[in-house]
């Protein structure tokens, strides 16, 4: 019985380790007002690196993250191109690339993982792909857009705005996503000096993260893994993986319960009948 106690008191704590935590934060929700289901969640590392002229040292200064909230249930292709560069699922990708132009309360550009300077930056497709969809306007602060050349020539540059409405970009550029957290961080590089857009200091990105908070049922198709058929975009219909552990925890918690409670009745019994009384 002992043995059976300690089994099922390893259980529970297996199954309290592996609740999951909340992926989308209160806070960040509220930077989703009107929009659409997040698939996807990407955090950008920003830092700072600058080389002074009188040291000839090379300075650099963490400044935080960039949490962006992706709708890949609008615009999934475009959507698995950001995550697949995000990743650096190719060898490729957006891992120490820069914020290349800056716009003052207009909007941060980046993405030219290969060039650094506008003139670069495939999509994960093998060069350009066609826009996508126009449903999103870009009517708010923090809009995660696609920069391009004009119609259809999306690659891996992409912007976020810094004003709070940009309604020329509409109908040119594909919205696919939201800024949910490091508003702080955009702000530092909305006003990052700059020479005609350039900035004077190196603003990268030096880590990524990726949280995939629903499946799509996009493929990841490249020139060498070409498209088969198109895959059926998956309602949303929220992550219900909460609900199946809180019932594994309590049911576990209630036979754990039960036999601690027969466990110390019995050793109880068994005692009184080992005394000097019996």
């Amino acid at each position: 019985m002992f043995h059976v106690f300690n089994f099922l008191t390893f259980l529970l704590l297996v199954c309290v380790q592996a609740l999951p935590v909340t992926v989308i934060s209160s806070d960040e929700r509220s930077h989703l007002d009107g929009d659409p289901p997040v698939t996807h969640k990407v955090s950008f590392e920003i830092t700072s690196f600058f080389t002074n002229t009188d040291s000839n040292e090379l300075e650099t200064s963490s400044q935080g993250k960039l949490v962006l909230g992706l709708f890949g249930t609008v615009a999934p292709k475009t959507v698995n191109n950001f995550v697949g560069l995000s990743n650096m699922t190719y060898g490729y990708g957006y891992l120490n690339s820069k914020f290349h132009r800056i716009i003052e309360d207009f909007m941060v550009q980046g993405g030219d993982y290969e060039r650094s300077d506008g003139t670069g930056g495939k999509s994960i497709y093998g060069g350009q792909f066609d826009d996508e969809t126009f449903q999103i306007h870009h009517d708010k602060v923090g809009r995660l857009s696609m920069a391009n050349a004009g119609p259809n020539t999306n690659g891996g540059q992409f912007f976020i705005t810094t004003a709070n409405a940009c309604e020329w970009l509409n109908g040119h550029h594909v919205v696919f996503g939201q800024l949910i957290g490091g508003f702080d961080v955009l702000q530092v590089l909305n006003t990052a000096q700059a020479d005609r857009s350039k900035p004077i200091k190196d603003w990268k990105i030096t880590n990524i993260e990726v949280v995939t908070i629903h499946d799509t049922g996009v493929i990841v198709q490249t020139e060498e893994n070409p498209v088969l058929e198109t895959p059926e975009v998956v309602e949303y219909i929220g992550d219900t993986s909460n609900y199946n552990f809180l019932v594994v925890f309590l049911v576990i918690l209630l036979v754990v319960v039960v036999m601690k409670r027969l466990y110390f009745r019995r050793q109880y019994v068994i005692d009184i009948k080992d005394s000097n009384y019996f």
